[in-house]
């Protein structure tokens, strides 16, 4: 995992939140977390038929939490305790990063964390301003974009990717796509380095 791929998922899934401000040593409760994420990105490393779009969704977990743990003043004020449907709503995010490239339901998400539909459907739209589901296909454009960026635009095409994240329908995708990015899924490609 190089710089680049750090910027990128700043730049994706932070909006460049952290971009030119790590810190050199991680906080203290950012150092469990940090560790599982190694250990998810070395399981998927030791074992990547087993999950094939797993590799790089822990790979961008790992990142994630680099960024979390090395981050600047903002990163510690996520250490405080937080509300029960706040928690809620974390486990959920964090389940749903972890398995985007599965195909999931509401169901899924509720089995995987012990809560009802109805609770988990009205923590997000309060804490998070959209549904699980929507959450899940934003995770999952952004694992697309990410994927993109990093691409080699000889040897990968917009499609393959696309279905590695769980995108059926081309023209829809490029559409929904286009509206979260303001470009076009095969512009990301073609201006990957």
């Amino acid at each position: 995992m190089g710089r680049g791929f750090l910027d990128a998922v700043d730049g994706v899934v932070f909006d460049h939140r952290f971009a030119g401000r790590l810190r050199s040593r991680p906080t203290e409760a950012e150092v469990p977390h940090l560790v599982a994420r190694i250990d998810a990105v070395a399981v998927n490393a030791l074992h990547p038929d087993r999950n094939p779009g797993g590799h790089l969704s822990a790979q961008v977990l790992l990142a994630e939490s680099v960024l979390r743990a090395y981050g600047g003043a903002d990163a510690e004020s996520d250490a405080r305790p937080l509300p029960r449907t706040v928690n809620t709503v974390q486990l959920a995010q964090a389940w749903l990063a972890e398995h985007c490239d599965r195909p999931l339901q509401l169901a899924d998400v509720c089995g995987a964390i012990g809560v009802s539909s109805r609770t988990l459907q009205e923590n997000f739209v309060q804490h998070v301003g959209v549904s699980p589901m929507t959450y899940l296909l934003q995770v999952r454009l952004d694992r697309v974009r990410i994927a993109l960026q990093l691409a080699d635009c000889a040897q990968t095409t917009v499609a393959e990717v696309a279905h590695r994240w769980g995108f059926r329908h081309m023209g829809r995708f490029s559409s929904t796509y286009h509206q979260r990015f303001d470009e076009y899924p095969k512009e990301t490609l073609r201006t990957s380095a």
